[in-house]
């Protein structure tokens, strides 16, 4: 009786434990999603500031310091999203990885235990 409540209370350790990895694992999807709409955004509003310096050039509104300027800052902001997707792709694999070894892990505990039962 003391072995079952052994061995249901550290299921429920586990069971628990696995519930705390998800729950963090879904807050962390959700604050990279949030950083890469808003990185994207940045990326939306410097091609706009582009297209208009480059307007503003054109009709000898602007320098093309300005449009030079504005293509930097572009350019800046597209490096930093690409950076973001390239982490959440490292983080969604890593984690598949993870997810994967978890399973392997699992799978070799009832391997295991299958055959010492056979013993």
């Amino acid at each position: 009786m003391v072995v079952w409540e052994e061995a249901k209370l550290k299921h429920e350790q586990t069971v628990l434990s696995t519930l705390q990895e998800v729950s963090n694992a879904l807050i962390s999807v959700q604050e990279y999603r949030e950083v890469q709409v808003q990185q994207a955004c940045s990326v939306k509003a410097y091609e706009e500031a582009v297209e208009v310096s480059l307007k503003r050039y054109v009709a000898g509104k602007a320098s093309y310091c300005e449009v030079l300027q504005n293509q930097q800052n572009l350019f800046q902001a597209e490096t930093v999203l690409a950076q973001t997707e390239l982490t959440g792709w490292w983080w969604y694999s890593s984690t598949r990885r993870w997810a994967a070894a978890g399973r392997h892990r699992r799978v070799c505990r009832q391997v295991h235990s299958a055959q010492a039962s056979q013993i």
